[in-house]
């Protein structure tokens, strides 16, 4: 059922992966889950530190990257993001494998 009890809400996959239904925006991620994605994609193309991008979203870097773990972990966040997500993976794992780790 739909919120309010009204029936099922149709759902369609948007071209970045996330869902739309009736005319909005659908996401299983929070807001603050989806902030997190947005910056992870972009924040080189505002020539800025990383560091000075993660502040610009009220965080600490550790507070951001057990965050960032977090999401990573999640299977919604695979299904709404795929090329993100499965990108940001692959990178942690090469840097985990460049540092002797697992």
């Amino acid at each position: 059922m739909g919120e309010g009890g009204a029936g099922p809400v149709r759902r369609e996959k948007a071209s970045d992966g996330r869902t739309v239904g009736g005319g909005q925006w659908e996401s299983a991620l929070s807001e603050e889950e989806n902030a997190i994605l947005d910056m992870e994609e972009r924040w080189w193309a505002h020539g800025r530190r990383k560091a000075d991008a993660i502040a610009t979203l009220g965080m600490s870097q550790t507070r951001y990257y057990l965050a960032l773990n977090r999401i990573l972990m999640d299977p919604r966040s695979r299904m709404e993001r795929p090329e993100l997500v499965g990108r940001l993976i692959r990178l942690r794992e090469r840097r985990i494998g460049e540092r002797g780790g697992k």
